[in-house]
């Protein structure tokens, strides 16, 4: 069965697409994951309205989740 992964992103408002690329395929890479293996992005729902993320998602032709705050809690959200 072949892996498939969701990337979460945690970023700071106005993060350009060129860098959270960048930081997306050093973190794969890191784990000897690759591009093709991600079915998703993620981030919490505050950050909707990210220009960044959006365009990350639209260049890697990805669905991007928004995860309600509570539930990012228990992982440290």
């Amino acid at each position: 069965m072949p892996i498939r992964l969701i990337a979460g992103f945690g970023c700071r408002r106005g993060c350009p697409v060129d860098e959270l690329q960048a930081l997306l395929q050093q973190c794969l890479a890191a784990h000897g994951r690759q591009l093709d293996e991600l079915v998703g992005l993620a981030s919490s729902a505050h950050k909707r309205d990210e220009p960044g993320l959006q365009a990350l998602a639209e260049r890697l032709r990805l669905p991007l989740e928004h995860v309600a705050v509570a539930a990012l809690i228990p992982f440290g959200g």
